[in-house]
């Protein structure tokens, strides 16, 4: 057999250090019910907070509409998705019109496929699970500013007429904020807080995987880009009141993937609890890598 054909194996047991993420690795979500959350939620804040019209409110998730890896285009108001070879496959505006084959050409008759190293801001990627329910919402707000009736007030509210289909996007982007990053606040968090069970699974089974590779050894460290609130609130339901003491060292709100890629852009600070941490350099970290901190 020739080298180019030998499949190359890769076995944990070889690793010294072992790291994890959270959300979707460590943390499995019900999806369904996750995403139908994200929609309420997210319609919640924008009918209270933008005075978004109350038609938005008894519209239920449909769990049908999203896929993931579907991308706004914000200048025809357009959720598009793309082949393999980075040429739109699908474009729909709104929930029910889908694009004609000719009508999507004459659109999109070059390729997307750097459409991630795009800066126009013209288009908003939905690649994790977390954006499901945002594009069957975008479809609705769609609709509404097609029907002129996006507000519950139009005559106080008034569209960007130049930026119709584009303008709502920092409105979502504050609703993103709101809802994975301020803990105490909001139907998201009050809602995993009161019933986990409905959105994410127990995993005692990946708990133990998790103690019986600290048996052989083996350092383990979890990095996620969520907070310490959430990450606390879902790992104590899935693995249970002592998750902590299964890693060596813990990084919240990492900001992956740029914390792989701008090294010398990252600053730690050792977590006491919300509003106490305190700045510590690298050579610190690596002296305190057995004593279960949290970064």
């Amino acid at each position: 057999m020739t080298s180019s054909s030998t499949k190359k194996t890769f076995s944990l047991l070889s690793c010294d250090w072992i790291g994890f993420d959270s959300d979707h690795t460590l943390i499995r979500y019900r999806l369904p019910d996750l995403h139908a959350l994200i929609y309420e939620s997210m319609r919640q804040y924008l009918t209270e907070t933008y005075e978004y019209n109350s038609r938005l409110l008894p519209l239920s998730y449909d769990n049908y509409f999203s896929v993931k890896g579907l991308i706004y285009d914000s200048f025809y108001g357009n959720l598009i998705q793309l082949n393999s070879n980075g040429f739109v496959n699908t474009a729909l505006h709104g929930v029910h019109r889908r694009l004609t084959t000719e009508e999507t050409k004459e659109i999109y008759s070059n390729t997307l496929k750097d459409i991630e190293e795009d800066t126009s801001e013209r288009f908003l990627c939905m690649f994790t699970y977390f954006d499901h329910g945002i594009s069957y919402l975008i479809a609705n707000i769609v609709d509404l500013i097609d029907q002129e009736n996006l507000y519950e007030n139009s005559s106080e509210n008034q569209i960007d007429l130049e930026n119709k289909y584009k303008f709502f996007l920092i409105h979502l982007k504050k609703g993103s904020e709101h809802l994975y990053y301020d803990f105490n606040r909001g139907n998201y968090f009050a809602s995993l807080r009161s019933n986990p069970d409905k959105y994410i699974y127990r995993r005692l089974d990946v708990r133990q995987w998790l103690e019986k590779l600290k048996k052989l050894n083996k350092k383990l460290f979890l990095a996620t880009n969520s907070s310490f609130n959430n990450t606390d609130l879902l790992a104590t339901y899935a693995l249970g009141d002592d998750w902590k003491d299964l890693f060596d060292f813990i990084i919240v709100v990492s900001k992956k993937p740029s914390f792989f890629l701008n090294t010398k852009k990252r600053s730690f600070h050792r977590f006491i609890d919300e509003n106490n941490m305190i700045p510590v350099t690298n050579e610190e970290i690596i002296q305190n890598f057995n004593k279960n901190y949290i970064y």
